[in-house]
């Protein structure tokens, strides 16, 4: 079982009071729709529950940040982006089509030197 936690910063109230952070604990059976949805909301961090032992995986130790890979397209656009002209696209858009779409191998890191 993969859990991925996501914390939303609330803002304050009318009378300047902070309220509490609000915590969403998701649950996936498999390793690649966890890493997915982490990829997709930007998550640093997700875990992975075996009994009472819970193991960190890293989303960004092997893929992309949405930055980094705005970044290597502009310097590399035929394998990231597959045309030429990589000013011309929504780079952004392009990253999260590709995660969601699952062709991760396009945001992996190994790539680069």
């Amino acid at each position: 079982m993969y859990k991925v936690t996501q914390t939303t910063k609330q803002a304050n109230n009318w009378f300047g009071l902070k309220r509490a952070d609000k915590v969403t604990v998701y649950e996936f059976s498999t390793y690649n729709k966890a890493l997915i949805f982490a990829l997709s909301e930007q998550i640093q961090f997700f875990y992975k529950h075996i009994g009472n032992l819970k193991t960190v995986r890293k989303t960004y130790a092997q893929y992309l940040t949405c930055k980094q890979f705005n970044k290597f397209a502009l310097k590399n656009p035929m394998h990231y982006t597959g045309t030429v002209n990589a000013e011309n696209l929504n780079l952004d858009n392009l990253y999260y089509y590709y995660v969601n779409s699952g062709n991760l191998n396009r945001i992996q890191k190994h790539l680069i030197k």
